[in-house]
């Protein structure tokens, strides 16, 4: 192959030459390039994106049968080569670096010069009759109609599956910088999220009253209200798929029982928000992951706490409000510094409007904490 071919040759190896002559060998390279060509980010908790990558593949299927000739079959020293699909960057750390020694994976045998090949390629491709190509023609159209049909069903039902699969949570327990950086952590373990796709926001929840212009802040500064004085706690809200509901639940039932004497003030107070609260078909996943020592009490607002129960809250009653933007992603006083690659999720998250500004002034006044 010529350098620039080499430089586009998607890493797929082909069969003996006789075979890889026959329609369905063709479509079986095909179909190998067309995997490679969807990157690992695609894959998360194991499972791939299945509307885009069927889709592809329906698509090229229905290419193949309506017009053969766009990638015709010569003799046996004729063409058998996979056309470029996806140019990896092997500075990335995904896909393949391809160079010359991959690219020479494609040779299916002693090859002819591409002038020789090509023109092989015109002859096969002008040899079909014309009642043939109206033939073709005709049930090309049949078959495009029908993929396009699947092809719908296939990627809205996948869509639909995985919206629905998204939950909306907030966990309060304790102080919101060290939780929001556990599950943060979690987040990029366990659902290997990074940057943008990062969804633990911290801010209030669980009050009966709201400040002026429904205002909710971490303190009193400048007459702002504070969600403490109006009976709110500090939580957590985070975005996760139906199957790991669980194991999120868990590591939050580890911060109860980790509590302080200080997180066990009313604005630190266990909290748990979904929406229908109890009656939620995703609360049993969470009750389901305790160990049976802990009380789930409907959350009525303002509570003031108690050792042993954790007040479940419907977000439609009690939503979520986020913090400020200077109280997300902040290093915990009273732990070590977090990493600067947390703390530079803020400015990320911002630039494309995950958070922004409240209202509220933008200060973090010193916390008090007792032991």
């Amino acid at each position: 192959l010529a350098s620039d071919q080499q430089k586009d040759a998607t890493d797929v190896s082909c069969r003996e030459l006789a075979d890889c002559m026959s329609p369905s060998s063709r479509r079986h390279c095909w179909t190998k390039s067309a995997v490679a060509a969807f990157p690992s980010s695609c894959w998360r908790e194991g499972h791939p994106c299945p509307g885009r990558a069927w889709l592809f593949l329906l698509l090229l299927a229905t290419l193949l049968s309506w017009r053969p000739t766009l990638f015709p079959a010569a003799t046996t020293q004729g063409l058998c080569w996979t056309l470029p699909l996806h140019r990896p960057d092997s500075t990335a750390g995904s896909g393949h670096s391809h160079t010359a020694a991959d690219a020479s994976k494609l040779a299916c045998g002693t090859r002819r010069p591409w002038s020789v090949r090509l023109a092989q390629a015109a002859t096969a491709a002008g040899a079909t009759s014309e009642p043939d190509q109206e033939l073709s023609w005709l049930r090309g159209s049949t078959g495009l109609l029908a993929a396009m049909v699947l092809a719908a069903s296939v990627v809205l039902g996948a869509a639909g599956r995985a919206a629905a699969r998204e939950v909306d949570i907030y966990f309060g327990v304790g102080n919101f910088f060290h939780l929001q950086h556990e599950f943060v952590m979690k987040e990029a373990l366990s659902l290997e999220r990074r940057g943008q796709d990062i969804s633990s926001i911290s801010g209030y929840a669980g009050g009966n009253k709201v400040g002026e212009l429904d205002r909710i802040c971490y303190s009193g500064v400048a007459l702002a209200p504070d969600y403490a004085a109006l009976g709110h706690a500090q939580v957590v809200q985070v975005s996760l798929p139906e199957e790991n509901i669980p194991s999120f639940a868990k590591l939050f039932f580890e911060e109860i029982s980790k509590r302080s004497l200080s997180d066990k003030r009313p604005q630190f107070r266990p909290s748990i928000g979904l929406r229908r609260g109890m009656k939620s078909e995703f609360f049993k996943l969470i009750q389901e992951a305790s160990d049976g020592s802990l009380k789930f009490v409907k959350g009525q607002g303002d509570e003031q706490g108690e050792d042993g129960v954790v007040y479940v809250y419907d977000t439609k009653n009690y939503p979520f409000r986020p913090a400020e933007v200077i109280n997300q992603f902040q290093n915990n006083s009273q732990e070590p510094q977090y990493t600067s690659d947390y703390n530079d999720i803020g400015p990320v998250l911002r630039a494309v409007g995950q958070i922004s500004t409240t209202g509220c002034p933008e200060v973090r006044p010193p916390e008090v904490r007792l032991f």
